[in-house]
């Protein structure tokens, strides 16, 4: 498994971001949202863990789990077999140097970026509690912070860990995302409903049986329902009203800012969601 291509902070530090094409850092830098060309080859190569502290194919493992904890009950991954290829190893290397076991993931994992650095902080979490000491600690979170803005991940599926650092460093909930304004009430195009007409205007996970929000319209008013199944172990649909506007607009408007995690919207309904849609 390889990190995705994406902007990630420059792991010689040489500029803010460099480019990672998915199997290696690229020329690409950017900095002040200007890109330039620099080649890696011309900065120091990032340092790499000391021979012995880490598990072999540490980079790996990492991704490994960070794709795992980012849904484990959809993932198919034994907890077993990753406690003792990951964790345990990693448990025992930190009970000799807990710091240089910290030090060492964040140097090995920050130049690849992505799901590796995602996954080295949650193993320290893992092992370690919500407040690992040390000064590496930082900025391991900060490379999963950095994963999980490029991606659009929403805060409400962000690790408390994450937010706390975020947050304690200034980041506000309108800053972790870039916000885009819902159109000008003149400039939407919304479709009228027909009458007796039911209209899906969002599916919020990629699964089958994702919950939907529809739209109708009931007397002067019109309602946003959410269909649903009835639980985990019963399929069954069930439907209940959730918000109620006058226009389909205001409808709309209510429904964009109350929405963090979708997967898919109806064209008419996604100008209206302020955040991208997640990538992960």
């Amino acid at each position: 498994m390889t990190s995705p291509a994406a902007w990630h902070p420059d792991p010689y530090g040489r500029h803010e971001h460099r480019y990672w094409d998915g199997l290696r850092w690229t020329e690409h830098v950017s900095d002040g949202g200007r890109t330039s060309i620099d080649t890696p080859a011309a900065a120091p190569t990032p340092r790499s863990a000391p021979r012995g502290l880490l598990p072999a194919g540490v980079v790996q493992l990492m991704e490994r789990f960070g794709r795992f904890r980012i849904d484990i009950f959809a993932s198919n991954e034994d907890p077993g077999d990753l406690w003792d290829r990951i964790q345990q190893p990693i448990y025992e290397a930190g009970l000799k140097d807990r710091e240089a076991v910290i030090r060492s993931l964040a140097d090995t994992c920050i130049p690849v970026g992505g799901w590796a650095a995602y996954g080295a902080a949650e193993v320290v979490i893992d092992l370690w509690g919500p407040t690992p000491q040390g000064p590496d600690w930082p900025r391991l979170v900060d490379a999963a912070i950095d994963f999980f803005r490029a991606n659009f991940v929403p805060p409400m599926r962000t690790p408390k860990y994450m937010w706390d650092r975020f947050t304690s460093t200034g980041g506000r909930s309108n800053t972790w995302l870039p916000l885009r304004p819902p159109p000008q009430r003149e400039d939407a195009v919304i479709t009228p409903l027909h009458e007796g007409e039911t209209r899906r205007v969002l599916k919020l996970a990629p699964a089958p049986d994702a919950n939907l929000i529809l739209v109708r319209q009931q007397g002067d008013e019109y309602v946003a329902v959410i269909d649903a199944a009835w639980s985990n172990d019963d399929p069954t649909r069930s439907e209940s009203d959730w918000k109620r506007a006058a226009n389909l607009y205001d409808l709309f408007y209510e429904l964009g800012w109350s929405t963090q995690v979708w997967d898919w919207a109806h064209p008419e309904m996604e100008p209206f969601i302020p955040a991208p849609r997640a990538l992960i």
